[in-house]
């Protein structure tokens, strides 16, 4: 908490991040930037390892959820969590939960069109929030992905490369 509080009174000075980044944890924005993206990595890469999200993580995902409901990016992760564990309906009460605070969030609206996948494996419906998802972002990743298998999967070729090459760009 030390930090955090370090780092408001920082900005109440009118610093700018990269300075107040530096002065708080002693490392570039770009470096915390790569850390944090290292980190997520690794557990997307656990999940897709293991095909599911151990229940360590679900705690540990959970917990960042009640210790701050607002956060898109914990319940987006979580959304995920409960996807890559079987527990697409738990997946879906975490998007509808950021989609009420923010209905433009790309992130939900692609999770959502997976989730209707999963669930009752709408394709029409998935198609709907993949679609949303790229008028919100069109560099999400998970709608060019989805879009792109499923143009595939009906010949449209040129769809598909269109849309799977965006989701390679997209990837980081």
């Amino acid at each position: 908490f030390k930090a955090i509080r370090d780092m408001c009174l920082l900005y109440a000075e009118n610093k700018k991040t990269p300075e107040v980044f530096q002065n708080v944890l002693g490392k570039d924005l770009d470096v915390v930037e790569k850390e944090l993206n290292e980190m997520a990595q690794a557990w997307v890469d656990n999940i897709h390892a293991t095909g599911r999200a151990s229940a360590v993580e679900l705690v540990k995902l959970s917990q960042a959820v009640k210790d701050n409901p607002a956060e898109p990016v914990a319940r987006m992760r979580l959304a995920d969590a409960y996807l890559a564990s079987g527990q697409p309906k738990k997946a879906l009460g975490e998007g509808q939960q950021v989609l009420s605070r923010d209905e433009n969030q790309s992130d939900a609206l692609a999770a959502m069109g997976t989730i209707k996948l999963m669930i009752d494996k709408n394709k029409t419906a998935a198609k709907s929030w993949f679609e949303k998802a790229l008028a919100s972002n069109p560099a999400q990743f998970r709608a060019n992905y989805h879009l792109g298998m499923m143009a595939k999967n009906s010949a449209r070729y040129t769809t598909a490369k269109h849309y799977l090459e965006a989701a390679r760009a997209a990837y980081p």
